[in-house]
This record gives C-alpha cells, sequence and structure tokens, in this order.
C-alpha cells in the first residue's frame, strides 16, 4: 500500500473518529440550539463523506467489482455535497446572517445535492461527466459562500481555527475538479478531512468548551460586578459603571441605560455610544428599548437590520448596529430604566443565552440604582436637614427668649444663652435634672394637668416670675404624637406687656365709672323728657326719644361687658362650689320673655347627677346667658335651643346647640375676639358690642375650662364647653 494513501486512510479514519465523537457530544450536550443542529448535520454528513471514502478505496485495493467501487464513490461523492452545504448553514447562523426560512432552504440544498449523488449510483445510471459537472455546481457555489462568509465576517468569527478549517475544507473539495489520474483525490481527502477536524475542533470550543468555562466565572464575575456597582454612592457613577461592566462582560460594542420618566425614557449613561445621544427621551412603546419598558419583557435582536422592522432610537442603528439585547430594568414590581447592548456590525454576535446574563446583571443593577436614588434623597434631606437644624440652632441661640428641651426624664438636652444666663447654668449643667437646674417655682406646679394639656391641645401655657420679671412659658412636646420623647419649653418676657396691660386695665375701669354716672344721669333724664313730651302727642318727638333711650341703652351694654371683662381678667375667687343645674335654670328663666317674643323654644336636658365645679356661679350665669342670647337672637322664629350637659370622665360637658343661621367657616376663628362682629347674610339685624363672646371666653379660661364651636350656615351653631368637675376625694363620677 502507496505510503500516502495509508497516511490518507489514517487521517480520514481519525477523522471519522473524531466526527463520530463530536457528533455524540453535541447531541448529548444541546441539540435544541440552532448552530448545535446544524453543526451536527454538518458532523453527519462528513461521517458519510469518510464511510464512502473508506469504502472507495478499500474496494479499489481488493479489486472489488466495479459496481462497489461507483457506489463508494457516490456515498463519498454525498457525503461531500451535504457537508459543503451543512459547513455554508453553519457559517451563516455562527455569523448571523442566515435570510429567513432558512431551514426550509437548506433542506432543499441537503435533499437535493446529497440526494442526486446516491440517486444516480444506486439507480446504475451515473453519468461521471454529468456527476462531477452536477457536483462542481454545489461546490464552487457553496465553496465559494464559505469563503466568503469567512472572510467577510472574519471580526466575527474571531477563531483562527475556525478560518483555517474553513480554507482547508474548501481547498480539500476543490482538488476532487482535477483530474482523478493525477491521483490528487487523497490529497483532496486529506485536506477536507483536516479542515472538517479543524471546524469541529473551533466549533466544540466555541459552542461547548468556552461556556462551560465561563460559566464558573460568569458568577464569579456577577458577584464582582454586584460589588462594583453596589459600592458607587451617586447615582450617576452607579449608571456609568453598569454601562461600562455590561460592555465588558458581553464583550460588546457600546452600551446605554434609560431611565423612566413620567411616560418615556431618557438615555442617561452611555458607553462606546455618540455623546450627542445622551438625554435623548424615548417614549414608552417606541422602539427597542421603548418595547421592553412597556411589556416589561427582554428583547434579543441577532441582526438588527435583518431583524428589527420598528422604529429605531438612534438614527444610525440600522447602518451601524449587529446583534442588540435589551432589558428592563424591574425594581419591585415596576419598571425603573432599560438596558441595552450593542454589538457592531463586524462584532461577535450575541447569543439568547447572553439575555439570561444580561437579566442577571440587571436585576442587581435595578437595585444598585434604586439604592442610589434613596442614598441621593437620604443625603438631600440630610443635608436640608442639617441646614434646617443650624438655622433653627443660630435662632434659638441669638433670640433673646430663654428656650430649654429636656427629655422624658426631664434632663436637660438643650438650653441657649438666654436661658442658661437666666437660671445661672454651666456647661456641667448641660444633663442635669430640670428639677436641680431650675428654681421649684419656674416647673409647672401640677405635671398632671400640663401633660394633658399638651397632649389635649398640644401645649400648655402658664407664668411665672423670676428675678422681678413675668415670663409667660409655653410648654410642648418634642417627638411625633404616639410617643413624647420630651418637651421644649420657651419663655417670653411679659413684664412690660403685663404693666401696659395693668395700665390699660385701670384707664378701662377708671374710665368706665366715670361713664356710669352721667350715663344713669342720661336714663333719669330720658325718662323725664319722656313724661314731659307725653302730653304733646308729638310723634316725631316721641320718636327722637325712644331713639335717645336705645342709644344709651346700647352705651351701657357696652360699658358694663367693659367691666364684666374686666373683672374676669383681674381674677375672683373661684372657690365656690358651682351647680350647674341651677345656674343653667337661672339663666334661662331670664331670657325666657326674650325667647317666647320672637317663638323661640328653650329646651334643656341636663344628667340628674351632672358634677358639680369650682368656680363663680354668677360669672358663669353672665357666659351662659350670653351664648344663649345669641342663640336666640341669630334663630328663626319658631327655632328651638336645646342646653344639654353631661359627664365624660374627670370633666363636665355643656353644649347649647340652635338651628339658626349658623356661622360660616372663615369667621368661626374670630368670633371669641374683643370687639368681633361678623358680617353674614341673614344677621343684618342683630345688634351688639362684640363683647358677649370674648367675656364668655374669658369666663371659661379662668375656669381652666375649654370652648369651642361648631357650625355650619343655614344649619345651627353648637358651642361645646368643658370643666373640671369638681370630685371629693374618694369619690367617683357617676
Amino acid at each position: 500500500m502507496p505510503v500516502n494513501l495509508t497516511i490518507t486512510l489514517f487521517i480520514n479514519g481519525f477523522s471519522l473518529a473524531l466526527a463520530t465523537a463530536f457528533l455524540l457530544i453535541t447531541l448529548w450536550y444541546d441539540i435544541r440550539r440552532a448552530v448545535n443542529q446544524f453543526f451536527a448535520i454538518f458532523l453527519i454528513f462528513v461521517l458519510i463523506w469518510n464511510i464512502g471514502f473508506f469504502l472507495s478505496q478499500i474496494t479499489q485495493l481488493i479489486g472489488a467489482p466495479d459496481a462497489l467501487i461507483r457506489i463508494g464513490n457516490g456515498i463519498a461523492q454525498s457525503g461531500f455535497v451535504g457537508s459543503s452545504v451543512g459547513l455554508y448553514a453553519l457559517m451563516l447562523l455562527i455569523a448571523g446572517i442566515h435570510p429567513q426560512r432558512f431551514r426550509v432552504l437548506t433542506a432543499v440544498y441537503l435533499i437535493v445535492g446529497s440526494g442526486y449523488p446516491l440517486f444516480t449510483t444506486f439507480t446504475g445510471n451515473a453519468d461521471e461527466v454529468q456527476l462531477r459537472i452536477f457536483s462542481a455546481i454545489f461546490f464552487i457555489g457553496f465553496d465559494l459562500l464559505v469563503l466568503y462568509i469567512t472572510w467577510t465576517y472574519r471580526r466575527k468569527l474571531r477563531i483562527l481555527t475556525l478560518i483555517i478549517g474553513n480554507v482547508l475544507f474548501v481547498a480539500g473539495q476543490a482538488f476532487t475538479f482535477l483530474n482523478p489520474e493525477l491521483e490528487l483525490n487523497a490529497l483532496a481527502a486529506t485536506f477536507s478531512a483536516l479542515g472538517a477536524m479543524l471546524i469541529s475542533f473551533a466549533v466544540i470550543r466555541r459552542e461547548l468548551i468556552r461556556p462551560l468555562l465561563e460559566r464558573g466565572t460568569q458568577l464569579e464575575t456577577l458577584h464582582d460586578v454586584g460589588i462594583a456597582i453596589t459600592t458607587q454612592s451617586t447615582t450617576d457613577t452607579v449608571l456609568d459603571d453598569i454601562a461600562k461592566q455590561a460592555s465588558q462582560w458581553l464583550q460588546a460594542d457600546a452600551s446605554g441605560i434609560f431611565l423612566k420618566q413620567n411616560n418615556q425614557l431618557r438615555l442617561v449613561s452611555i458607553s462606546q455610544l455618540p455623546q450627542s445621544v445622551l438625554n435623548i427621551t424615548v417614549p414608552l412603546g417606541f422602539g427597542v428599548a421603548g418595547r421592553v419598558a412597556s411589556s416589561k419583557e427582554s428583547i434579543f435582536i441577532e441582526n438588527y437590520k435583518r431583524d428589527w422592522h420598528r422604529e429605531d432610537e438612534f438614527d444610525f442603528a440600522q447602518d451601524t448596529f449587529g446583534s442588540v439585547i435589551s432589558v428592563p430594568l424591574i425594581y419591585g414590581d415596576d419598571v425603573i430604566g432599560v438596558l441595552t447592548v450593542i454589538g457592531g456590525l463586524q462584532n461577535t454576535l450575541f447569543e439568547a443565552e447572553d439575555v439570561s446574563l444580561l437579566e442577571l446583571l440587571a436585576s442587581q443593577a435595578a437595585v444598585a440604582i434604586a439604592q442610589a436614588n434613596l442614598f441621593s434623597e437620604q443625603r438631600l434631606l440630610a443635608d436640608q436637614l442639617s441646614d434646617a437644624n443650624e438655622r433653627l440652632r443660630t435662632v434659638l441661640v441669638s433670640t433673646e427668649n430663654p428656650v430649654l428641651a429636656v427629655d422624658r426624664k426631664l434632663n436637660l438636652i438643650f438650653t441657649n444663652p438666654a436661658a442658661e444666663s437666666l437660671f445661672q447654668l454651666d456647661t456641667h449643667h448641660s444633663r442635669a435634672n430640670l428639677n436641680k437646674a431650675v428654681p421649684q417655682h419656674a416647673l409647672p406646679q401640677n405635671y398632671r394637668e400640663a401633660l394633658h394639656a399638651i397632649r389635649t391641645r398640644g401645649y400648655y401655657r402658664y407664668e411665672i416670675e423670676i428675678k422681678g420679671e413675668t415670663y409667660s412659658c409655653q410648654v410642648a412636646q418634642l417627638g411625633d404624637t404616639k410617643r413624647i420623647e420630651g418637651f421644649v419649653a420657651v419663655m417670653n418676657d411679659i413684664s412690660e406687656l403685663k404693666e401696659l396691660d395693668r395700665i390699660k386695665s385701670e384707664m378701662v375701669r377708671m374710665t368706665s365709672h366715670d361713664l356710669k354716672n352721667p350715663l344713669q344721669a342720661a336714663f333719669a333724664n330720658v325718662e323725664l323728657l319722656r313724661d314731659d313730651v307725653e302730653d304733646l302727642k308729638n310723634q316725631e318727638v316721641t320718636l327722637s326719644v325712644d331713639n335717645i333711650e336705645r342709644q344709651l341703652t346700647k352705651m351701657h351694654r357696652i360699658i358694663s361687658g367693659i367691666l364684666d371683662l374686666e373683672r374676669v381678667r383681674q381674677g375672683a375667687s373661684l372657690e365656690e362650689i358651682c351647680h350647674p343645674q341651677r345656674i343653667i335654670a337661672d339663666a334661662v328663666e331670664e331670657l325666657s320673655d326674650i325667647a317666647d317674643e320672637k317663638g323661640i323654644t328653650l329646651r334643656v336636658d341636663l344628667n340628674s347627677r351632672i358634677s358639680t365645679f369650682k368656680g363663680d356661679s354668677d360669672q358663669f350665669k353672665r357666659a351662659i346667658v350670653n351664648i344663649i342670647e345669641n342663640a336666640i337672637k341669630f334663630n328663626k322664629a319658631g327655632g328651638d335651643v336645646l342646653i344639654q350637659g353631661n359627664n365624660r370622665g374627670n370633666q363636665l360637658f355643656i353644649t347649647i346647640s340652635d338651628d339658626g343661621i349658623g356661622i360660616p367657616a372663615e369667621l368661626q376663628p374670630k368670633i371669641f375676639e374683643r370687639f368681633y362682629r361678623g358680617h353674614q347674610a341673614g344677621a343684618e339685624h342683630a345688634s351688639g358690642s362684640g363683647l358677649g363672646l370674648s367675656l364668655v371666653k374669658a369666663v371659661i379660661d379662668s375656669h381652666n375650662g375649654e370652648i369651642w364651636v361648631r357650625s355650619q350656615p343655614n344649619v345651627g351653631t353648637t358651642f361645646h364647653i368643658s370643666l373640671p368637675a369638681f370630685v371629693l376625694e374618694g369619690q367617683t363620677l357617676p
């Protein structure tokens, strides 16, 4: 046996064994992938070609009949043509340029190309010339296409072994067109076998070995990427790092990150994209990124120009993009953005597995972006809070009003210079207890009462005297309404105001007293004048006298109201045990004639066991009379006024309701102000000095009570009064 034939048989045998092994490995690993499927087809035809070559060579050596030699040649020829078609289809897939109906066309080529040699061989109609022409058409066509794809997409193929294998395989097939008598068929088989082995090695390495090796490093890389992303502090830094890592991980040419803002996406970070596209906006549902954001599903485009026929986010996409993967950035249930990686026309193609890898990166990226946003917001809030605290501290330090803050245990946590000067506090008092740092008379005399007022009203106000000066001290809570963390007290020096108020009150009192005597004289003279003009029977004179008397009466009411208000403000003994039933009954009796004149019904509904209270019964009666009188004055003819009273805990509550014209919401906060009279529809006929409700408020405040109003126009008004009930020790309210 010639040496060259021995070498050829050995190489083809080795190629046959490797093709069989590679085929089994491919079928076992993942036959669902298109590349593996067409690689298996290529290997199957390589096996057929090697089997046919062995058969033809052995039959020639042993001198077998020509029919067997023709069968071997036909099988080899069929395998050559099929492997050529299979290699072409495989290169199209690897380069990512396969056309539509690719599988159908490939099946047709394989059936026609490999079936014709077998058909002519086994039917005995084989014509050597026709068979060689037929094979030449297939060989030349598909081999040239393989060489074209190999050269044009060499950057995408990137594996030198695959490129060399393609060249050897095509060169080996080219030798088969030479004259068989030159004995170059063996050389052709050798070249093709070597080429097939190199192609097989390259594909196995690319599709099986390298992915398996990369799986181990991908988790480690993902871990490193996660750490690199989550350790960034600002949103911009995180976005730039994500874009960079995404490009490096998939060996992409470019990448970009869109963030969702309102109903559109904005490109906020880019890697290897033109700077001019930064900050472009894309509507949801528009382009690749827009559709990913609206559908919450990843999009994989193997060949952008061939496969994407919708809108383009970028004007240059059709001319420059090769493969594109776009995945949503999902945080919680919301899409916060889109991560897009791009491969150029001559770069490596992305694969379906890359989508899953990029989605892993996107999940961490979404958390990192959300975390960075929260961190930025937190830092902004912290800066704003720091600025606010600094401004507040500056105000507190510079104010002349003493300010103290204590914790729940009444330990001092803050004092401004004014408080330190007033109470002579040093730095060692910074955590001292309030009871030791401040004189006892400067503290609330009843902690329970103070705490109750803070919880119900939000503050507690009292007056103290220190070093001959009078201070109004207002105490409020620190912390939210659910849990009191401490208290803050602000003290205002009201000594001058108190003195001015005393002088004003004295002047008002003196003036009012001085006015009462001439007013009484005026009343007496009016009565005498009425007697003198009665006999004249002059109606105009009578009306003038009546008008003078009304104006004098109005003046008397104003002066009496001022004096009553000043007496209440000056304080009186509030040690009398007052009975609400008696006070209300007297008030109703006093006003019954006025109510009857207007057809108003006065109804009283008091708990028979309503508690007593400590106070001044005359003052309290005057307050009740004023409220009921207003209820009559501002009620409609035939209306009702209801007075109710009951106990609630350690408080007694009195309500006075009418179904009159009501008080508009904008007037309600001002009705207890002195001399205030609101102007509203339906009250034009009502007269008054504007002192009645201010007197009521002063009386209730002097009794340590509260008064508030609830009213709706054209529905009615209800005044609510709460007072501390008088309870003997050991007694409980009913």
